[in-house]
């Protein structure tokens, strides 16, 4: 049984990835930005490969685990220090020096196992630690590229797994506790299109089965989608708060419905900047690109572009620049209020789907990007007692509902949501559907202990540790565990299982667009931090 894991920080010389007899269970590593030597046979792909055992002239991770042994105790800093992963004269974050890594945290809840205690199915883990720059800025164009040949390395080291170990080809679960907000949301991304064409052919070559595991995403009160309707003639403002002190660009995508190549426009886009003029009307046909100002710089470029099918959709994609440059310095946007203005040009009436992407530094990055939003004054955010609203109002444009993962919208992934393990409900923070690729997701599990305990414990970056993180993140390797030991035993691991094992929430939180077909709290190696 293989599990893969694509994320940050992966501590992969922890305890909890040891076999009994101490060696690691973790084959293969590859640290996508890592300084050489790159993966062997697969050299183009660069970046910096360890293996578990010994290569020419390249240690591997149980020599170094022998290496780094004093006093019976791995010196886990003299170990990554040795292996090119922490090293600090070469610049750029370190998530594994800090005491809490997200990719640690995510693989001990996936196949974590503590010493001494009684393991599971014989698990070995295939790592893939993404760049610094993709992780600091995890936006769909650089994302796309390293989550895609991260799977597809995953699966060609699988192979070499199994001929190590003298077995036929092995089943492999793989974790991907990321994501992104802007896209289709129709199943076509890019990273979907990749997930579905590698299930599928990986049943088909090999004749064994792989799953995907996806977290359905945090951004459920964001702000971060807003729907509306045109009727022929009409016009809707969409206003966009875009905040002061932001380093990283502003992008919105404004998905027109599915149809054959439209031949004529049906869309115009205007963007009015927040102290006055405006971009020239854009149409969504034959596409083009406006930006803003006439002179100087431009601070503002609104493009439109049709997407063969799949996806046979149009749309608009926003950019602006950030708000405030440090180093170097540069033309900045003016932060505020900018309008998007789009009005039916076309034949017949149309609803709109818009999507903000995402650009706050993820768990324990440098703060860099603050996250702009859809402000509409009839959007409440909180009741009368200050609780926040987790439905919506259909007389705001701006939407709770849609706001899943724009990766995780395609057929074959297992999509899982958060909820609070004590209170048997959907964390405020769960994104789910519906999109047009899927009504929500498959299941909730464990995101938060509960609403005073609040994340999960898991894994610290070194052995002995223990921290708390929350978020779809933690509850989604929850499921890899749960399809991971079923693989093993040969049972049914599919989506239709997986939501069969689910257990309905208690009204009303019981819904398909947030909980799917219900609660999973699969056996941790962990026990939670309170008596049920």
């Amino acid at each position: 049984m293989v599990v893969g894991i694509i994320d940050d920080g992966i501590a992969f010389a922890h305890e909890n990835f040891r076999e009994p007899g101490g060696g690691s269970r973790v084959e293969f590593f590859w640290m996508q930005d890592g300084l050489g030597p790159p993966p062997e046979s697969l050299p183009s792909l660069g970046g910096l490969e360890l293996r578990k055992k010994d290569v020419p002239g390249r240690r591997g991770i149980d020599g170094l685990l022998a290496d780094c042994t004093f006093a019976n105790l791995v010196d886990e800093d003299e170990l990554y220090r040795r292996a090119g992963v922490l090293d600090f004269p070469l610049g750029g974050h370190k998530a594994v020096a800090s005491r809490l890594a997200h990719g640690t945290h995510v693989l001990d809840v996936a196949c974590g196992a503590r010493p001494g205690s009684a393991q599971g199915p014989d698990t070995r883990i295939i790592a893939v630690q993404l760049p610094i720059a993709t992780t600091g800025l995890p936006v769909a164009s650089t994302l796309a590229t390293n989550v895609v040949s991260g799977l597809f390395y995953i699966l060609r080291r699988s192979i070499d797994v199994a001929a190590r170990l003298g077995s036929p080809p092995l089943p492999v679960v793989i974790n991907i506790s990321y994501g992104i907000t802007a896209g289709p949301h129709d199943g076509t991304h890019i990273i979907e299109s990749a997930i579905d064409a590698a299930v599928q052919f990986w049943r088909t070559l090999l004749g064994v089965e792989i799953r995907v595991v996806i977290a359905s995403g945090n951004s459920h009160l964001d702000r971060l989608h807003a729907e509306t309707a045109l009727q022929p003639g009409e016009a809707r403002d969409l206003p966009l708060r875009v905040q002061p002190d932001d380093q990283t660009p502003s992008v919105v995508e404004i998905w027109l419905p599915a149809s054959p190549p439209p031949g004529q426009s049906r869309i115009e886009a205007t963007v009015v900047p927040p102290g006055g003029g405006a971009t020239a009307p854009l149409a969504d046909f034959p596409g083009g690109s406006r930006t803003w100002p006439a002179a100087g710089p431009p601070l503002c470029e609104i493009a439109s572009a049709y997407y063969l099918p799949p996806t046979g959709r149009s749309m608009f994609r926003l950019t602006l620049m950030p708000t405030a440059r440090i180093d170097p310095p540069g033309p900045v946007a003016p932060p505020g209020t900018w309008t998007i203005r789009l009005r039916n040009v076309g034949p017949t009436a149309m609803t709109l789907d818009a999507w903000i992407e995402r650009d706050e530094a993820p768990f324990g990055y440098p703060i860099r990007g603050r996250q702009s939003y859809f402000d509409d004054a009839r959007y409440a955010r909180y009741d009368d007692a200050g609780r926040p609203i987790e439905t919506d109002d259909p007389a705001s444009p701006v939407r709770r509902a849609g706001t899943m993962n724009a990766m995780a919208t395609g057929a074959e992934p297992l999509v899982v949501g958060a909820m609070l393990r004590k209170e048997r409900r959907p964390t405020r923070y769960s994104a789910g559907g519906p999109t047009i690729g899927r009504s929500g997701p498959d299941v909730v599990s464990v995101g938060d202990d509960s609403t005073v305990h609040g994340g999960v414990l898991a894994a610290g970056t070194r052995s002995g540790s223990s921290a708390a993180l929350n978020g779809t993140s933690v509850a989604a390797p929850a499921i890899t565990r749960w399809a991971a030991e079923r693989l093993a035993t040969g049972q049914p691991s599919d989506r239709a299982a997986l939501q069969a094992a689910a257990t309905a929430l208690p009204p009303p939180f019981q819904t398909a667009l947030r909980a799917g077909a219900g609660a999973l709290e699969p056996p941790a190696h962990r026990p939670p931090r309170f008596e049920p």
